[in-house]
């Protein structure tokens, strides 16, 4: 059996490490699904910006030698509380004044949150 505290506790350490202070925003949408206004600050959260390498797609292309091409992508841990349950898909964040959408908010045994962003 998981003990969910213990890992809980061991997110939060990682994250102490090299902590990033987060905004998140949300874009209110109108009866046709536009956005409308400026978006709305929904929390604020505390985690671990990082890159993940662990995407391979082979890509080939009748001009080159059809390589294998490791895509990068941006993903940021946090812990799992009621700030970051409010996070939703599509959700933008912004982490020193950089602005990221959430692609997948990747909420795992309801201990910690490991978004996909872009």
């Amino acid at each position: 059996m998981i003990d969910k505290e213990r890992l809980k506790q061991a997110v939060i350490k990682g994250v102490n490490q090299m902590p990033s202070e987060c905004k998140v925003y949300r874009q209110k949408l109108n009866n046709y699904k536009e956005p409308e206004g400026a978006p709305e600050l929904i929390t604020t959260l505390v985690g671990l910006l990082y890159k993940s390498t662990t995407t391979r797609d082979i890509n080939i292309k009748i001009q080159d030698k059809g390589e294998v091409l490791e895509q990068q992508n941006s993903k940021f841990l946090t812990v799992y509380d009621n700030e970051s349950s409010k996070v939703k898909t599509g959700d933008i964040l912004t982490i020193d004044n950089k602005r990221y959408r959430v692609i997948d908010p990747g909420e795992n045994f309801k201990v910690y949150f490991d978004m996909v962003v872009e």
